[in-house]
């Protein structure tokens, strides 16, 4: 569903009433980034973005996925496994609530990241609500090598400060054709000794 005009309202009217606005998709990541205190405090003005979600354009040929941001994460996973590809900084789901624009706006990786690389490593582009509520589009949706600034890898990890972000297109990668798991039996004792 796209909501983006009535999010465009909200923050124009947030903007003229100089009151300060709190992203919110399924508030999965609410322990992250500002205290509760700081979340709680009078004029903060909660901005829900989770109604704003679905998948816009998914290239699997070009390895390429655009979504709005409430779109669930969990529902861009099964999607994207169904042609064996995945989002190569396996971002955490906390229990299928996490969104793509939590996603990238946290910059939340899983433990592939020392080896694939970051969220914004693959951000291919954004289009965002500024604060005055001005709509910018910041990169594509193909991947290309040009010349100049990439002014949306910022947006990675911002935490909504440049900006609400309504589209993010990423990059994908294959999955593994195998996946290998070592486990080790070990107690406290043992660990010691090791290290």
């Amino acid at each position: 569903m796209d909501i983006s005009e009535k999010l465009k309202k909200q923050i124009i009217d947030a903007a003229r009433e100089n009151q300060a606005l709190q992203i919110i998709g399924n508030n999965s990541k609410a322990f992250y980034g500002r205290s509760e205190e700081d979340n709680n405090e009078p004029g903060m003005l909660p901005i829900n973005v989770a109604e704003h979600s679905d998948i816009l354009d998914y290239q699997p040929s070009e390895l390429t996925v655009t979504a709005r941001a409430g779109t669930p994460l969990s529902e861009i996973i099964s999607l994207l496994a169904e042609h064996k590809q995945m989002l190569p900084f396996e971002p955490p789901v906390f229990d299928n609530q996490a969104t793509l624009g939590g996603c990238v706006a946290t910059a939340m990786a899983g433990p592939r990241r020392p080896w694939t690389g970051a969220v914004r490593d693959y951000l291919i582009g954004t289009r965002i609500l500024t604060g005055e509520g001005k709509e910018i589009r910041l990169g594509g949706k193909v991947m290309k090598n040009v010349a100049g600034y990439d002014l949306f890898r910022p947006m990675a990890g911002a935490l909504g400060t440049l900006g609400l972000m309504l589209d993010i297109t990423l990059k994908l990668l294959p999955l593994p054709e195998q996946e290998v798991c070592y486990c080790m039996d070990s107690d406290t004792n043992n660990m010691t000794q090791i290290l």
